[in-house]
């Protein structure tokens, strides 16, 4: 059943479908094997957030060069587009972590993480 389906069936949102399966995944009750569905669902979220960040990028350059040039034709003394652009370049840092390297939580991890819990 697609995840489609699965919302029309209950009467909710698709993305609220989705979402529940991919922490439904993540929790790792049992051995998960997501199937299909589950994995395009899974590979559409990701490429749209890699699509979302390089727009961010983009952006971000073109902002950038903007307080620069602005900077440059005023004439000012003291570099202050070194502060937006390095608060903002954060931001950027970790979006760009969200969509390329974040690892995905597996059952070797969990139960790795369990036993380094346990006394």
């Amino acid at each position: 059943m697609t995840t489609e389906n699965a919302a029309q069936k209950v009467n909710i949102e698709k993305a609220a479908v989705e979402k529940a399966a991919v922490e439904e995944m993540a929790v790792g009750n049992g051995p998960v094997v997501p199937t299909e569905d589950e994995m395009r669902v899974l590979a559409v979220r990701r490429l749209r957030k890699q699509a979302d960040f390089r727009t961010h990028l983009f952006i971000y350059v073109l902002v950038s060069g903007f307080l620069i040039a602005i900077w440059a034709w005023t004439g000012a003394g003291v570099f202050w587009p070194f502060f937006p652009i390095g608060g903002w370049g954060i931001g950027v840092a970790a979006n760009a972590w969200d969509a390329f390297g974040r690892d995905p939580v597996t059952e070797q991890r969990i139960k790795r993480e369990m036993e380094r819990m346990r006394p």
